[in-house]
């Protein structure tokens, strides 16, 4: 008779090479499998964090930051570009999207960008209660 503890080994066995089967398909961004860069724009206080960190989770990629810091920020860390146009990495920005912006992505193969809004009346009342808890 098997004992239990070696039933639930050869299961924990089995178990684990079915996850590591399935890992590649699902989580892409690892084991060399080539996702395209997420660059995301959008407006602060409207939610894009929660989504930034879904997506980086989802897909098992890190979080890359291209961008001058602030929220009128129109400059780039050119390491940081050079990066990120490798792909499996999610950026959220607080950039204005302008012809600068869209002809320096472009120059570094970065070719879809999301735009992530908010109706800016929830967006202000929102900055007003987190400037409030500051």
């Amino acid at each position: 008779m098997i004992s239990s503890k070696k039933i639930y080994d050869r299961i924990g066995l089995a178990g684990d090479k079915v996850l590591s089967w399935l890992h590649p398909m699902a989580y892409p961004g690892r084991g060399g499998a080539g996702l395209p860069p997420v660059f995301m724009i959008a407006l602060p206080k409207s939610g894009s964090i929660y989504i930034q960190r879904t997506l980086r989770r989802t897909l098992r990629v890190p979080v890359q930051h291209v961008g001058s810091r602030g929220m009128s920020g129109s400059s780039f860390d050119h390491p940081s570009l050079v990066r990120f146009e490798q792909g499996n990495a999610v950026c959220r920005e607080h950039l204005q999207p302008n012809a600068f912006l869209i002809s320096m992505l472009a120059a570094y193969n970065v070719r879809r960008i999301v735009l992530h809004i908010r109706d800016p009346r929830a967006a202000i009342v929102s900055w007003t209660r987190h400037m409030e808890s500051i």
